[in-house]
């Protein structure tokens, strides 16, 4: 439980900061999928799967898990990525959003 407490603060913390500056961009729904199955992913195997990973699988991956969860741009980035390979469709513009 100290481990989602942890995180907790931390997102609670990024996401007032975030919030009162405006600094995030609205999300489609396959970067907001992207971002909750990375921390899904990242959190979830450092919680339930420790072993396996070893201590720098552990570090990269909570790191990595805590960055997606509290910077959510990183989702807007990964999948501009992604449809660069042409694995996820094309931005489909989202209804009150600035033509950016």
């Amino acid at each position: 439980m100290g481990d989602v407490a942890a995180v907790a603060n931390v997102w609670l913390a990024c996401w007032a900061i975030r919030r009162s500056f405006r600094l995030d961009r609205r999300l489609d729904k396959w970067e907001v999928s992207i971002r909750w199955i990375a921390v899904a992913l990242c959190l979830g195997s450092v919680v339930e799967i420790p072993e396996l990973l070893g201590a720098w699988g552990r570090l990269i991956a909570g790191f990595s898990g805590v960055a997606i969860l509290c910077w959510p741009n990183l989702a807007y980035h990964v999948a501009n990525f992604l449809r660069h390979l042409n694995v996820v469709p094309k931005r489909v513009r989202i209804e009150g959003e600035d033509a950016s």
